[in-house]
């Protein structure tokens, strides 16, 4: 039995490690500008691996769904803004659908340059209703290495 656990806590610490941020480029975004929808959170995090560049966002709806890190990627990156995109699959009983509904939230992020004022937008395509719903919210991001 001691085995048991000590393999779970090694397993556990290793998947930790494995998301845990570590050397990153950090980007915490305010969104205070948003349709009142649900779907644009107020705070969102974006994390960039310095060693692999893999892209990690949190924010409240991650945390409601998924409890947890999204992987996400770069869409554009260049001078002038750079823009992250993620999915949060499968929601059910998102707000200001159906509460028997289920949806694909898409996002993107850009992030202007150098300033790092925000725009984010939201996509859903809930099952069963036949039309897309789009939100957005902007704000103001920080910078921290």
């Amino acid at each position: 039995m001691r085995f048991h656990s000590t393999v779970l806590s090694a397993i556990f610490a290793l998947a930790f490690c494995a998301w845990n941020p570590g050397a990153a480029e950090t980007w915490t975004c305010n969104l205070t500008e948003n349709t009142q929808s649900g779907f644009v959170a107020e705070q969102v995090t974006v994390v960039r691996l310095e060693d692999t560049g893999a892209i990690k966002v949190k924010d409240a709806m991650i945390e409601k769904y998924r409890d947890g890190w999204l992987r996400g990627k770069i869409d554009v990156e260049n001078d002038k803004r750079i823009t992250f995109v993620w999915q949060l699959p499968f929601v059910k009983n998102p707000p200001t659908i159906s509460a028997s509904s289920q949806t694909n939230l898409f996002y993107s992020m850009t992030l202007q340059k150098p300033g790092l004022a925000a725009r984010m937008q939201v996509s859903s395509f809930p099952h069963g209703t036949g039309r897309l719903r789009t939100y957005s919210g902007k704000g103001q991001c920080v910078l921290s290495k």
